[in-house]
């Protein structure tokens, strides 16, 4: 299930938990309970720090749920990787920071598997970035020994209640979506693109007037730091929904 496309292309957490449950709801549907066994969830984890924390934990628990309904007991894999939605060219740098703590958040929100983007992955990707991007995992496991724990985050209160509250608001999403018949019937309906759409829209407004701040991007920005455009590529692909499109918050700051 790549749930990743959802962050990166803007749904806001709850809209990741809800539409990723949905999503898996109809292999169970459609192939039984014991397909659970054969599936992982992808996930990707933004700069929110203890709202990612909280949305991996959240989710785990909202899938136990419901895998009891169908008598089944499966843990969820859970595969994450750091966000490609607030990367920039612009002070290319920073993306070390951001991914550096997205990792972090990925491990305390008890994923079984993280991986970390190279930093200059939005422009032209080296063998230096690669090879950071794998230290960065040594330096969590090696000198931060977060590999140490099964649940780091257990017993903290800000983010049991943020856990709590975010699996609320999911399920009640979620029911939404199966009352407009299922994940394939809401994405023939566009009503999860609406929900995707809605929160990548005031997502964007909000980077646009700075309240979502990137450091030398929209704030800070060096103005030396001039990108070399390059001409956009408009492709054209078959698809049987309209597209969930992943886009990245900096993409028109580049430009200008």
């Amino acid at each position: 299930i790549q749930a990743d496309v959802y962050q990166n292309a803007g749904a806001n957490h709850v809209q990741q938990i809800a539409i990723s449950l949905a999503h898996a709801v109809e292999y169970l549907e459609n192939f039984g309970a014991d397909i659970a066994d054969k599936i992982y969830f992808k996930f990707a984890v933004g700069s929110n720090y203890f709202f990612e924390v909280a949305k991996l934990r959240a989710f785990r628990y909202l899938w136990q749920l419901i895998l009891a309904q169908y008598n089944k007991e499966s843990d969820a894999f859970i595969f994450t990787s750091t966000s490609e939605r607030n990367k920039s060219k612009l002070d290319i740098y920073n993306n070390v920071i951001r991914t550096t703590l997205e990792a972090s958040s990925a491990v305390f929100g008890s994923s079984d598997a993280v991986f970390v983007n190279s930093y200059d992955e939005v422009n032209n990707e080296t063998d230096f970035g690669l090879e950071l991007a794998a230290k960065q995992q040594l330096l969590l496991q090696k000198e931060s020994y977060l590999n140490q724990f099964t649940d780091p985050a257990a017993g903290s209160f800000y983010i049991e209640s943020l856990t709590n509250q975010m699996a609320e608001n999911a399920l009640e999403l979620f029911k939404t979506i199966q009352q407009a018949g299922g994940f394939v019937k809401a994405l023939e309906s566009e009503t999860i693109q609406d929900f995707v759409y809605s929160s990548a829209k005031k997502e964007q407004h909000d980077f646009d007037e700075q309240i979502t701040k990137l450091i030398g991007v929209n704030k800070y920005r060096n103005t030396a730091d001039v990108i070399k455009k390059t001409p956009e590529e408009n492709v054209v692909k078959q698809a049987l929904f309209i597209p969930i499109v992943p886009t990245r918050l900096a993409e028109k700051e580049e430009r200008k």
